[in-house]
């Protein structure tokens, strides 16, 4: 038996017990036999799965346990009592397989590397000892997400409440574009070139470094991380002043990284729609044309933000200052403005309003 046949083999046998665990145990069911035993047409089972973001299965294949067959009556159940529409159900199955799916990838990804790290492996053996150890961690992981996914929760819905309730005596909102916000790109300087000419390891170390140093920053000062895009971070804030603090921010560490590009930015106030997670509109169009030519080591904003900024700004934290006016691709000539910190004492602290959690009632002393 060759030598790399021996490692798939090794792995075959070590990893049916961490998936045995996490599935519920040993396959007993075909997607046929589930579809009988639920009393549904096997294309309901067939909707679900693949909803799920896995590929189609051999209706006749053994894959299947009792814990995946209470997951689709589970689904079913919410279709039929009409809480939510049919829809919505499987939208929100999607997201949340879709999202678990990259989280599970982020662990395992991230034990690998602290295996290889830790003892000198190759990526091989390191694979190899996590799918022997894998199943050690499993109930911490889990623990942890459900804890994170609640706290997380809680933190948008009391957000909610807040926005909510300052739009009371305003003009009702578009309901093409419901939601007010502050929407900065940042973007990695010659990425491309670069990572042509980096071991992989390397490139992945360059992108966790400038992806977690983005997100400290965004979240510690009040705002949100909406994507990452390898090369780039998407976020957003409900305040304009926080958000100028937060690119400024964000372009002031990461100048501090050696082994990171050089980055460029942008800063957008506009309406937008949010879907899946991510926003859309004209603002987030604008701020993705002005990073693209926002020159190295600088903050690009519009005419608009720039000047609302300023009308905002009465202690001197920011300055802004007429760059340049180009053609953008699709949104014709765009009046660019600088965003740079102000003269002001105090300029580079932290500009984000207390954590909305902070704003609950405390709990009643009896």
């Amino acid at each position: 038996m060759s030598e790399s046949m021996s490692a798939a083999q090794i792995a075959r046998n070590t990893v049916m017990r961490p998936v045995w665990k996490l599935i519920g145990g040993a396959p007993t069911m075909t997607m046929r036999e589930m579809a009988d035993h639920l009393g549904v047409e096997m294309k309901v089972v067939e909707g679900f799965w693949t909803s799920c973001g896995f590929p189609k299965a051999d209706p006749d294949a053994y894959m299947f346990t009792e814990q995946d067959a209470q997951a689709v009556k589970g689904w079913i159940q919410e279709i039929s009592e009409g809480a939510l529409s049919p829809g919505a159900v499987t939208s929100l199955l999607r997201a949340q397989s879709y999202l678990a799916e990259r989280l599970a990838l982020w662990q395992l990804e991230a034990i690998v590397t602290d295996f290889q790290d830790r003892m000198g492996l190759d990526d091989t053996k390191a694979r190899l000892v996590a799918l022997d150890e894998i199943d050690q961690y499993i109930d911490l992981l889990q623990s942890q997400l459900g804890y994170a996914w609640r706290r997380q929760m809680a933190y948008l819905l009391l957000n909610t409440n807040r926005e909510v309730e300052m739009r009371e005596g305003k003009e009702t909102a578009s309901d093409s574009y419901p939601l007010d916000r502050c929407m900065g790109f940042v973007d990695m300087v010659a990425y491309t070139r670069r990572s042509s000419t980096m071991t992989g390891s390397a490139l992945a170390d360059m992108v966790q470094t400038f992806e977690m140093a983005c997100r400290d920053v965004v979240t510690t000062r009040g705002g949100r991380v909406v994507k990452t895009l390898g090369d780039a971070v998407l976020f957003v804030a409900d305040e304009l002043l926080v958000a100028a603090d937060i690119v400024c921010a964000i372009v002031e560490r990461l100048k501090k990284e050696p082994e990171l590009q050089p980055v460029r930015a942008s800063l957008v106030h506009g309406r937008v729609v949010s879907r899946s997670g991510d926003i859309f509109g004209p603002p987030v169009n604008l701020a993705s044309r002005l990073v693209d030519i926002a020159p190295r080591g600088q903050i690009l904003m519009d005419a608009a933000s720039a000047k609302q900024l300023k009308e905002l700004d009465n202690q001197g934290f920011f300055a802004v200052s007429p760059a340049e006016t180009q053609a953008l691709q699709g949104l014709g000539e765009v009046e660019a403005w600088l965003l740079t910190r102000g003269k002001s004492e105090g300029a580079a602290q932290p500009l984000m309003r207390h954590s909305t959690l902070e704003m609950a009632s405390p709990p009643v002393k009896k």
